[in-house]
């Protein structure tokens, strides 16, 4: 099965702390048969990780990376030092929407298993 993790934090190079969790679980999905296709907040510091089965999916929004509120400290400390990333926030939804459709168009998902009910889910 193919399947589409949208999420705000996926490890951007090895060792960064950011999404573990999310990794581990693609992992688990493909050491029992499945791929998976991660859509995550563009950052200039992602380097692919090599690992098997999983694809990860840059996603811009915003228009301006730094508006993006993802990664670094958090989504709420990030806008709390920086309040413009709130409209980082507001834009990913729209933009995650628009790769989740076309990550689908070049080849179909059968499944979505969203990290984070906002703004992911939504």
């Amino acid at each position: 099965m193919r399947i589409a993790i949208p999420t705000t934090s996926y490890p951007r190079f090895e060792g960064d702390v950011a999404g573990v969790f999310v990794r581990a679980l693609c992992l688990s999905l493909v050491a029992r048969g499945h791929r998976c296709v991660v859509l995550v907040p563009a950052s200039r510091a992602i380097q692919p990780l090599g690992d098997a089965g999983i694809e990860v999916v840059q996603v811009e929004h915003a228009g301006v990376q730094r508006l993006s509120p993802f990664y670094g400290s958090g989504v709420l400390d990030n806008v709390v030092s920086a309040p413009l990333g709130v409209l980082g926030a507001l834009a990913f939804p729209f933009a995650l929407a628009r790769a989740l459709r076309r990550v689908h168009r070049q080849e179909p998902v059968e499944s979505v298993l969203s990290q984070w009910a906002l703004p992911c889910a939504w």
